[in-house]
């Protein structure tokens, strides 16, 4: 998974590896140790959304996490859409949200 944050925008991108992990209904977690705490991104697509995809930000003493959920449904279109470089976008509170598969890698194959 990679975050860019940029001025009121958000972006999510992922690989066809956590795609398929979170259509099986589990969390996307990423840690990175800072300091005394951490950051933590994650997205879940278990909560309830509706038709859509939401960031939630949650501090806690020196740890920090950004939690985007995401309907099922925005998954299987993410799915869908396959490798495009503009990928889901939607607003929220005046947020440019934006989840996408990572064009620059291909899925593994077995």
């Amino acid at each position: 998974m990679n975050v860019k944050i940029d001025g009121k925008s958000l972006r999510f991108k992922i690989s066809a590896d956590e795609l398929d992990h979170l259509l099986s209904g589990e969390i996307a977690v990423q840690h990175l140790p800072l300091g005394g705490g951490a950051v933590t991104v994650m997205i879940d697509p278990k909560a309830a959304v509706e038709g859509g995809m939401t960031p939630h930000m949650l501090v806690q003493n020196d740890n920090a996490t950004l939690r985007l959920l995401v309907a099922r449904e925005k998954l299987e279109e993410l799915k869908n859409l396959g490798r495009d470089r503009n990928g889901l976008r939607e607003e929220c509170n005046g947020i440019d949200v934006t989840l996408l598969l990572d064009i620059r890698k291909p899925p593994k194959t077995l």
